[in-house]
């Protein structure tokens, strides 16, 4: 085989090595994929590859680095560099362009920001590119090759995909970073709201509640009538907060699952129980058919309660005369719940503008049922984070039918 033959495999074995690094990398978002990347890089491309970050300090610090059996002479800082430091890694940051350390001992080479690649015939025993963020340096990607080993315009442009990878990786990982920041900020947001509002109401409806019963002194027939107001508009605001805050709660960020097995037959019981004392207000048939006995069905038990109590709660608001049905079956694949009313129907143009958060069926002037729009809203996150569906059947004046199904397999979430 000849020379050239032979260096010419070498150089397809080192553009795999590199490239099967940049795949392995894609547009993850965990950080493992950067520690990939850097290990692809040796042998073939150096003894040693070293990973710098600029952190909030302006220093760069050593994120992650690769070590082969012969990189005793590679050089590794215990210490963050400052960016006006020698080191050829600040030297990149700092001028935002390729360097190269010709030989142990010399002063680091700069080449300018569009030339990637030293001229022909020079040499250098190290090199580091920038990791960039659009006109500004975030990090450095640092490899010593030592002595005797000449690098090829091949390899710096093998090594100009691989930082172009690795600054992506950077800026998603910061991207990632600031999301669950604000994730953070919103449940604690969340927490101190829930307190703060429930709290006073709370208090108003407990002191409503002394007042009729006439602790501090008699109440009038009169007075009881504006009192019963008075709880009833504390409780609406309550369910209204309720919703609102627990669609914010659901919505983004890891879902908090805790699966047990339990009854579909129990699960449709408890929550058609919750709403049948509102149905008999409205003189509503609120009927769960009988039901052939089911499989125990892996979910998160108070999600599922929450979505199908939102279900049949909303079928009981929006049907004025006549009932809803509960029914309950399955599939080779799936537990299904039905909910069928009586009530005003949906329109077609409306079907997906349902399970909007605020969204509600009668124009804010002639309205004439309660709550925020909430409820679908959040039956239909929590059945996203169960692994669910909810589909809907409805012709305007015919009543609508929901359809809640369930994977019989329990929940296998997708979110990041």
């Amino acid at each position: 085989m000849s020379h050239a033959l032979a260096a010419g495999r070498e150089d397809l074995a080192v553009l795999a090595a590199f490239r099967a690094g940049v795949r392995a990398l894609g547009n993850d978002l965990h950080e493992e994929p950067l520690q990939g990347l850097v290990d692809a890089l040796v042998p073939e491309a150096a003894p040693g590859a070293l990973l710098f970050v600029v952190g909030n300090d302006g220093r760069l610090h050593l994120r992650t680095q690769a070590l082969g059996h012969d990189a005793r002479d590679v050089p590794v800082p215990t210490e963050p560099l400052s960016r006006d430091s020698s080191h050829p890694a600040a030297l990149s940051v700092r001028e935002c362009a390729l360097v190269g350390l010709p030989a142990a001992g010399q002063e680091p080479e700069v080449w300018g920001r569009q030339e990637r690649a030293p001229p022909r015939g020079v040499t250098f025993v190290s090199a580091a590119l920038p990791l960039t963020r659009g006109h500004e340096a975030v990090g450095s990607l640092y490899l010593h090759r030592g002595e005797g080993r000449p690098w090829k315009r091949r390899d710096m442009e093998l090594l100009d995909e691989a930082a172009e990878r690795l600054s992506l990786a950077l800026e998603n990982l910061r991207l990632r970073r600031e999301v669950q920041a604000a994730h953070r900020a919103k449940t604690d947001f969340l927490t101190v709201m829930n307190h703060e509002l429930r709290t006073p109401l709370t208090a108003v409806v407990g002191y409503a509640d002394l007042l009729e019963a006439g602790i501090p002194g008699p109440v009038s027939e009169r007075q009881r009538v504006q009192l019963g107001r008075i709880k009833d508009s504390a409780w609406q605001l309550l369910e209204l907060i309720e919703g609102i805050l627990s669609y914010a709660r659901y919505d983004g960020g890891e879902p908090d699952l805790q699966v047990t097995r339990l009854s579909p037959e129990e699960l449709a019981r408890e929550a058609t129980a919750l709403v049948s004392s509102a149905a008999e207000e409205k003189g509503l048939v609120l009927l769960l058919e009988p039901m052939k006995p089911l499989p125990l069905l892996p979910t998160d038990a108070n999600k599922a309660r929450r979505v199908l109590f939102h279900i049949v709660s909303n079928a009981v608001k929006f049907t004025r005369e006549g009932g809803v049905r509960v029914r309950v079956g399955a599939d080779p694949h799936w537990v299904i719940f039905s909910v069928a009313d009586t009530g005003m129907g949906i329109r077609s143009e409306d079907r997906e503008s349902i399970f909007e958060p605020f969204w509600q069926g009668e124009s804010p002037e002639t309205r004439t049922t309660g709550g925020a729009g909430m409820g679908l809203a959040l039956a239909q996150r929590l059945t996203e984070l169960l692994s669910g569906e909810i589909d809907v059947e409805s012709q305007p004046g015919r009543g609508s039918t929901f359809v809640l199904r369930l994977p019989r397999e329990g929940p296998h979430p997708t979110f990041p």
